[in-house]
C-alpha cells in the first residue's frame, strides 16, 4: 500500500514537472481572462466613469439608489450624500483637505464680492489646496484646461484674470461632499465628491470655522496671482 502511494506521488510530481514550461503561458491566459471579465466595470479610482449611466462607483453604499437617480432628481431635492455614500469613503474624502482648501475664481468677482457671492448661497465649491497646485502645473496658464479639470463649461472663465483663493484655516471638519443642491452646482455636476474632470471637490460654508479667513494667492511681486487677463 505504501509503495503504491509513493509511486502515485512520484507520478504526479513528474507530470507537474513536465508542465512547468507551460505555466507562464497558463498564467498569461488566466490574466487575459481576468482582464476581459473586469473590463468595462466602473471603479472610483480618481474619476467616476460616466455616473449618468447608472453604475455605482466605489464608495457607493446604497444599493437602491444609482448615481443616475441622484442626477434625475430636481435640484434642491437631491438626497444628502450621507444617504448613499459609505462613512469610510466620506471620511477619506474629507482627509484630502488636511492641507487646506482653495478655489479658482474670477479676480474681479472675488475683489468685489468675496468667495461666496458667485455661488449665491453662502457656500463655496473648493478643492484640496494640493490639487489646485497640481492643476496649475498641468494647465500652465491655459484656462480651458482648468475649466475641464473643474467640470466647468468651456469658456466660463473667459480670458481671465482668474486667481486662486486660499482658505488656510479650513480643515476636513469644515468640508462636506456636495449634494448637487448648491446654487453653484451646474448641469455638469456629478455625485460622489469629484468633478467631471476627476478632481476631488467639497463645499465650504462661509460661516464655518475655516470659511472666514481667506485671501487671493499672491505672486512674487506681492500682487494677486492671476491667470490670463494680460
Amino acid at each position: 500500500m505504501i509503495r503504491e502511494i509513493r509511486e502515485a506521488v512520484m507520478n504526479a510530481a513528474r507530470r507537474a514537472d513536465d508542465r512547468l514550461p507551460d505555466l507562464p503561458l497558463q498564467h498569461k491566459s488566466q490574466l487575459a481572462k481576468m482582464i476581459r471579465r473586469i473590463r468595462g466595470r466602473d471603479y472610483f479610482d480618481g474619476n467616476p466613469t460616466d455616473v449618468s449611466s447608472g453604475s455605482r462607483p466605489r464608495g457607493w453604499g446604497d444599493r437602491n439608489t444609482r448615481p443616475s437617480d441622484v442626477l434625475d432628481t430636481d435640484k434642491g431635492k437631491r438626497p444628502d450624500p450621507d444617504s448613499y455614500l459609505t462613512d469610510g469613503y466620506i471620511q477619506q474624502h474629507r482627509r484630502q483637505f488636511d492641507d487646506g482648501a482653495s478655489r479658482f475664481q474670477d479676480l474681479g468677482g472675488y475683489q468685489n464680492y468675496g468667495p461666496y457671492r458667485t455661488d449665491g448661497d453662502g457656500k463655496g465649491f473648493v478643492l484640496p489646496s494640493s490639487e489646485v497646485d497640481r492643476i496649475l502645473a498641468r494647465a500652465d496658464g491655459d484656462l480651458r484646461v482648468i475649466e475641464r479639470e473643474l467640470g466647468l463649461p468651456d469658456g466660463m472663465f473667459g480670458d481671465g484674470p482668474v486667481t486662486v483663493v486660499d482658505f488656510p484655516d479650513a480643515t476636513p471638519d469644515d468640508i462636506r461632499i456636495p449634494s448637487g443642491n448648491e446654487t453653484g452646482a451646474s448641469n455638469l455636476w456629478e455625485p460622489g465628491g469629484k468633478t467631471s474632470g476627476g478632481v476631488p471637490e467639497g463645499v465650504l460654508d462661509g460661516d464655518s470655522p475655516g470659511g472666514g479667513n481667506h485671501g487671493a494667492r499672491t505672486g512674487d511681486d506681492g500682487l494677486p496671482f492671476v491667470i490670463g487677463g494680460a
